[in-house]
């Protein structure tokens, strides 16, 4: 790196990735200043996929005069045209590893200008380059080896809700109970307005603000859906969850395109409140799926996709425990079909009435979803390395299998307490050591309290340093508490931080 040399700001010397045989040499133009807008331009470049003007702010230029006798392959794919056309953004291999295609830019291809250009003297070239720009960042992209579409698809629009029932009583009761709640088939609620009707109506509303859900004949649905209400009430009946004390799962909404099952329940309170205690809105397709914390959930066809809408009545030490029930019952769910070895959860809770409204949030890849692993991928895998013939998943097996487990788990908790024995004999933690941040110690899991807290207990002479794991526990050492809602588990890096 050969930064601002002679100035206040520089930046001298080798770096130990060394991932192309140049200098980072800058800046290229006037006025740069960390923290500040001051030294952004709209530099132009002439790029392997034609001329752009892309956003710069204190970014360098590569200079290979230095080191020409270098092994490592590169190429240029842009140089700064109003720069005497010095290297922008090179492509190149890592030295241990000539299978690795590296991309190092001096020049932020990813930002949109109308969120970071503070001028209009800077905005107006990069708006003009919009086009290019993206032209130039999918061919970066695909040459890193993605699968990039470089015409976007339409995005669709939400489709209506349909609500389904397992048999006609439900129907009745719950349009009985509905009665208490809506004028006229309308629920006004926190942030729209829901109308529900029976199917052969027309939807009294379908805007922004007004929703309808239509009250649907397992009978009459759309073929080109990608869920089937009744083969996933016929799955269900065979693992016998249309009997006995509660009906969870044998309600549901579906859209085939929503914008979030999660957030039209959160945002909605009344609306997740009026529903029946165990049903659940389900997703085809989710056009801005809701993560835990800030993140997005990123939604395709293959993915199982719903929020779960549940009445609990016990105790609040008891919430923290159904994030951990509703993922031993999906693993459960998977590993105790016959034959079989293989998301991500979100909960959201609320004091309503006499007891807690919980939100359950649930997402699991099961087919063709690019970007990750699917469950079907897991048993094509299988099926090749141990010559079996197991099917594939489908959503609504999955779902039903899922509702099976869930119902016998909760009914466990509720009466005589968490299943203890199954989470930790499916769980990742047990044993491990991980380096708690808070405390600066290192500590070893060793499972979870009745309240949900992660029990850890000092390593040995973790305090203040980072020990061998193979190193002894000390028995002596009293456990401590971990809230789950108040720290994260980074499990790549065996941490625990703060949230």
């Amino acid at each position: 790196v050969d930064f601002e040399r002679g100035t206040e700001l520089a930046v001298e010397g080798p770096r130990d990735l060394a991932l192309c045989p140049a200098t980072a040499t800058g800046t290229l133009y006037p006025g740069f200043c960390y923290g500040s807008d001051a030294g952004t331009h709209a530099a132009l470049l002439h790029a392997k996929t034609g001329n752009v003007h892309v956003y710069y702010n204190g970014g360098c230029w590569f200079d290979f005069s230095t080191n020409r006798n270098s092994p490592l392959v590169y190429t240029v794919a842009g140089t700064y045209a109003e720069k005497d056309n010095r290297p922008a953004i090179v492509f190149g291999t890592k030295p241990d590893d000539q299978q690795t295609l590296v991309v190092l830019s001096g020049v932020h291809i990813e930002y949109d200008p109308i969120k970071v250009a503070p001028r209009r003297s800077v905005l107006v070239p990069l708006k003009d380059s919009a086009t290019e720009r993206l032209e130039l960042w999918n061919y970066i992209l695909s040459s890193l080896g993605l699968d990039v579409a470089h015409k976007s698809d339409p995005i669709p629009s939400p489709t209506p809700l349909h609500m389904f029932f397992s048999n006609e009583p439900a129907k009745v009761s719950f349009i009985q109970s509905l009665n208490h709640h809506a004028v006229d088939g309308v629920l006004k609620c926190e942030q729209l307005a829901v109308s529900f009707g029976d199917e052969s109506l027309a939807p009294k509303c379908d805007t922004d603000d007004c929703i309808s859900v239509r009250l649907s004949d397992q009978a009459r649905i759309d073929p080109s859906w990608t869920f089937s209400p009744h083969e996933y009430f016929a799955l269900l009946k065979e693992n016998g969850c249309l009997k006995g004390f509660d009906h969870i799962g044998s309600q549901f909404l579906y859209a085939e395109y929503i914008n979030s099952t999660q957030t039209i329940l959160t945002q909605n309170p009344r609306l997740a409140s009026t529903l029946p205690n165990g049903s659940f809105i389900l997703a085809g397709d989710q056009l801005a799926g809701k993560g835990r914390g800030q993140n997005t959930w990123l939604s395709s066809k293959g993915c199982l996709q719903f929020t779960m809408v549940l009445h609990h009545h016990q105790t609040s030490s008891s919430l923290a425990l159904i994030q951990y029930l509703v993922g031993l019952s999906m693993v459960e769910a998977i590993l105790n079909e016959p034959g079989y070895s293989m998301g991500g959860i979100l909960v959201n809770s609320q004091v309503f009435q006499d007891g807690f409204l919980l939100l359950i949030g649930f997402g699991t890849s099961v087919y063709d979803t690019p970007w990750t692993r699917s469950l079907n991928e897991l048993v094509q895998l299988y099926n090749s390395a141990h010559g079996t013939t197991l099917s594939p998943w489908t959503k609504e097996r999955l779902l039903a299998r899922f509702y099976g487990k869930f119902r016998e788990y909760y009914r466990q908790l509720t009466t005589v307490g968490f299943p203890f024995d199954d989470y930790h004999k499916r769980w990742l933690h047990t044993g491990k050591i991980v380096f708690v941040e808070s405390e600066q110690m290192k500590a070893r899991i060793e499972g979870i309290d009745p309240n949900g807290f992660l029990i850890a207990r000092p390593h040995s002479e973790g305090l203040l340093g980072l020990l061998d794991s193979a190193s002894k526990p000390s028995s002596s050492q009293q456990p401590f508490l971990l809230q789950p809602d108040g720290n994260s588990f980074d499990m790549m890096k065996n941490l625990i931080k703060r949230k």
